[in-house]
Order: C-alpha cells, then sequence, then structure tokens
C-alpha cells in the first residue's frame, strides 16, 4: 500500500500548492473533493432533490446547478446549510474514498478537502496537512483569485474553522503565508517521513 495524504485548511491557504507539489515531483495521485463535489451535484437525481431544497433559482441559463448562486442560498441559511450538507457529504466522501481506493494500490494519493475536519472525514487519513496563513494575507487572496471584496472574503472566513481549534489533528501544519520558497524545504521533510523520496 503506498502513501495516503490528506490536505486540508481554509480557503486560500495554499492546499493547491501543496497538492501540486506531491503530484508534480513525487507522482501521488490527486484527489480533490471540489471536484468530486461537483461531479455529485451533477448526479442522477441530484437536480430534482436540489431544486426540492433549495429552489428553482439555483438551475442556470444552462440548465445545470448555478454553484455560486446554491452557495449563496444555503450559506446564509444555517437550517438549510444543515439539510444541504446531510444530503451531499455522505455521497462525497463515500466517492472520493472509493477513487483513493482505486489509485493507492498503485500509487501514492493525495486528497484535497477543505472541511476535512468539519466533516469527520479525518478519521479516515492518519497523515493530514493542515494549511494556515495569516488572515490578512488570505483576504487578500480571496480578493484578487476570485473578484471577491474584503467584506465578502471576511464573511467566508468567518464562516470557516479555525486553525487553532484543529491543529493538534493533523500530523504537519504548514504556514503558506510567505508562499511556496518559504516551505518547500518543510514539504520535503514530509516527503521523507512518507518514505517517497
Amino acid at each position: 500500500m503506498f502513501p495516503l495524504v490528506a490536505v486540508s485548511g481554509n480557503i486560500a491557504t495554499g492546499k493547491s500548492k501543496i497538492v501540486s507539489f506531491f503530484s508534480e515531483k513525487y507522482g501521488f495521485y490527486p484527489v480533490y473533493a471540489d471536484k468530486i463535489g461537483h461531479e455529485v451535484l451533477q448526479g442522477k437525481g441530484m437536480m430534482e432533490e436540489l431544486v426540492a431544497l433549495c429552489g428553482n433559482s439555483i438551475v442556470g441559463e444552462n440548465g445545470e446547478i448555478d454553484r455560486r448562486t446554491l452557495g449563496q442560498i444555503v450559506f446564509a441559511d444555517e437550517a438549510l446549510l444543515t439539510r444541504f450538507n446531510a444530503m451531499i457529504h455522505p455521497r462525497l466522501i463515500d466517492k472520493a474514498l472509493a477513487v483513493i481506493d482505486t489509485h493507492v494500490a498503485d500509487k501514492p494519493v493525495v486528497f484535497e478537502a477543505a472541511i476535512l475536519f468539519e466533516t469527520g472525514w479525518n478519521r479516515h487519513f492518519d497523515n493530514i496537512i493542515l494549511t494556515t496563513c495569516e488572515r490578512s494575507e488570505q483576504i487578500q487572496r480571496i480578493i484578487v483569485r476570485d473578484n471577491r471584496t474584503a467584506e465578502e472574503a471576511e464573511h467566508i472566513l468567518q464562516h470557516q474553522i479555525q486553525p487553532d481549534e484543529i491543529k493538534g489533528r493533523a500530523r504537519w501544519v504548514i504556514d503558506t503565508t510567505g508562499g511556496p520558497d518559504s516551505f518547500f524545504s518543510q514539504l520535503q521533510s514530509i516527503a521523507s517521513e512518507l518514505g517517497v523520496m
């Protein structure tokens, strides 16, 4: 069995950079919770369930689920968000674990999931990397990358789990505030621990 690593952390903390490092340098197969979540949303019968939960406004002009509108609706209502998560999360992790199982016998796998701890998915992984970043830098990244306002960025961050609450549950914690050059050696050390150098 090859190494399996999960990468988690709040928005704009460099998770994708970590995944790219392991994928490009050491041949890890990348699995992205966001991508699988998108596939789940496109699954058979899912549109009907989501429209019943959130209304017709979540259907875009192309006839598919508009993820941005869906997000705005569910994140504005805690009770609705709870119901949405209960609908989506079990399907997402089941599909993700199936994909991981398909590949981990042949090569190392890295799984990126921002909500690893909030959902309890962390129980499936022994090797977890948690990415952190100074809040001011996160906000700037969100503004530039996602074309959001500072207020929107703050709103997003207020609804995410605080790193101090989960640092003790990750095997490694990487501060990405200074950019890739600042944590490259730490990633090499992790690769060495995993035996993939």
